[in-house]
């Protein structure tokens, strides 16, 4: 109950009536708060269980039916909202909050509610949310599990009412006592349950948490759990855009060579006709027999051996392969890693270097290091984007001889003998980045 110093001599709302429960303060709305991370929903408007259904205890079967909900929300987090109302509900109160807060940021990331309006809720995520005198306590006590009251976690109790957070926002809502569990503390983000009940109401006792203590292990546990899974969904995310970013076609498979991810250069490497790679039957392989042997063998020696803790110059040539003929076509490089160590279901990564990924204001560094002519320069460009020697020459409006003659001097500065050593040994240099 507030304390009698704190209660404001004209309390927004009306004064309780006896016989009569006073009003409850509408629900969240459904509307997208102000902010790329804020999102939430419309909570349902029956909590279920009230404060008058529970006489000394909470029944078994309502105990049950309320950690079900509890685990309900593991795979769908919008239940949190109508969850927070039987919680609440549960323990005598008629408001509940579950705050989500990024530890490195210092800032709200998501916030569920039942009986707070979504003004509020707003107001508590853009300006309050850093400064919860209840949750902040309890980050710095890392107690995740704990169950606390102004009276158990503050020397001074009133020190809850002084709060911002409860002048400016609580206090608007009605709120007198409130009781909490610090329901997450990971690496990156920690979660605060709290209830609230109103000022003419008793304080929460023994008994209230005795009912959040045999609810807050399943709490814990589906909170740890949507962690986890938010973690690795982020970290999915990351991969897929840095892989995407990557000019050098990359393939994700597993033991059987089937395909689990493919990045975009990837994707435009196999929408060219007569390409030297394919998908066949769901897995990577290549066009022509001898090709795909090689490709095949170089992905079983990935996934049998241990290259991922020995990947020197020698083992890593076994596994770097020619595809194709620049002579007579298309012609890729394919470098095969192994996953052996990585969390991630491929076993394997296949990274080849595609023709049109090394435009020639991305080969001028090249170009420089081995004194190679503008000339010679621009007959690499043709030569790395997988034409021949006719139709290079024809690209560049030159003589197939003087194109020769420029392709014999790049072999000689470059220390190669072969159009397919060339591409190899340029691919080698090509910053492996996508542009536009």
């Amino acid at each position: 109950m507030l304390p009698a110093k704190f209660r404001p001599s004209s309390d927004t709302g009306t004064a309780p009536v006896p016989g009569k429960q006073p009003p409850i303060a509408p629900d969240c709305e459904a509307r997208s708060s102000p902010g790329p991370w804020r999102l939430f929903s419309e909570p349902s408007p029956d909590h279920g269980l009230s404060g008058g259904e529970l006489d000394g205890a909470i029944a078994n079967d309502q105990l049950g039916a309320l950690i079900g909900r509890i685990y309900d929300c593991a795979f769908e987090p919008e239940r949190w909202h109508d969850t927070i109302g039987h919680i609440a509900r549960a323990i005598g109160a008629e408001m509940g909050i579950l705050a989500l807060h990024d530890h490195r940021e210092n800032r709200s990331i998501r916030t569920f509610s039942c009986g707070i309006p979504a003004r509020l809720i707003w107001a508590y995520e853009l300006q309050h949310a850093q400064h919860n005198p209840i949750a902040a306590m309890c980050m710095a006590g890392r107690c995740e599990g704990a169950i606390h009251t102004p009276r158990s976690l503050f020397d001074d109790p009133d020190q809850w009412f002084r709060s911002n957070m409860y002048r400016a926002l609580m206090r608007r809502t009605g709120a007198g006592d409130v009781i909490g569990l610090y329901a997450l503390h990971g690496e990156e983000r920690g979660a605060w349950l709290g209830a609230f009940r109103r000022r003419h109401d008793p304080d929460f006792g023994p008994e209230e948490q005795h009912i959040l203590r045999l609810l807050a292990p399943h709490i814990l546990r589906v909170m740890r759990f949507a962690d986890l899974l938010e973690t690795r969904t982020i970290r999915a995310n990351r991969l897929v855009a840095a892989l995407d970013a990557l000019s050098a076609g990359v393939w994700l498979v597993d033991h059987n060579c089937r395909v689990l991810h493919a990045n975009g250069a990837a994707e435009a490497l196999l929408s060219r006709q007569g390409g030297p790679l394919r998908i066949l039957e769901g897995r990577l392989t290549a066009t022509s027999l001898a090709d795909a042997q090689r490709l095949n063998h170089a992905i079983r020696q990935a996934v049998t051996g241990d290259l991922s803790g020995n990947t020197t110059e020698e083992t890593m040539a076994e596994n770097t392969i020619a595809l194709g003929d620049a002579a007579f076509g298309e012609a890729l490089i394919a470098t095969v890693v192994p996953l052996h160590k990585s969390t991630l279901p491929a076993s394997v990564a296949v990274f080849v270097q595609g023709p049109a990924t090394a435009p020639a204001t991305r080969l001028q560094a090249f170009g420089t290091l081995h004194g190679l002519t503008p000339a010679e320069l621009r007959c690499l460009n043709e030569i790395f984007l997988g034409r021949n020697v006719p139709e290079a020459a024809t690209a560049l409006g030159v003589a197939q001889s003087t194109l020769r003659s420029q392709l014999s001097n790049i072999f000689e500065k470059t220390a190669t003998t072969s159009q397919t050593e060339l591409t190899r040994f340029v691919a080698s240099f090509v910053a492996p980045l996508r542009y536009g």
